[in-house]
């Protein structure tokens, strides 16, 4: 995700709310889950209030 070329900075935050949506779904088969996890930490100071927002209800869910 860090490293994909996306056309804005906020199609860049947009896809990144997808990605911890998605992650809720298949967090149990994901080998590198701290990586995961340290990716989803760092969207608690994203500029977009919907991607910050799934962040933090990711972690509350999962208590981190």
């Amino acid at each position: 995700m860090d490293k994909a070329k996306y056309e804005n900075a906020e199609c860049r935050n947009i896809a990144l709310g997808q990605a911890i949506q998605s992650f809720g779904e298949f967090l149990d088969q994901i080998q590198d889950r701290e990586a995961v996890i340290k990716l989803i930490k760092r969207q608690l100071n994203n500029t977009r209030n919907a991607t910050k927002k799934k962040a933090a209800e990711f972690l509350k869910k999962r208590g981190r």
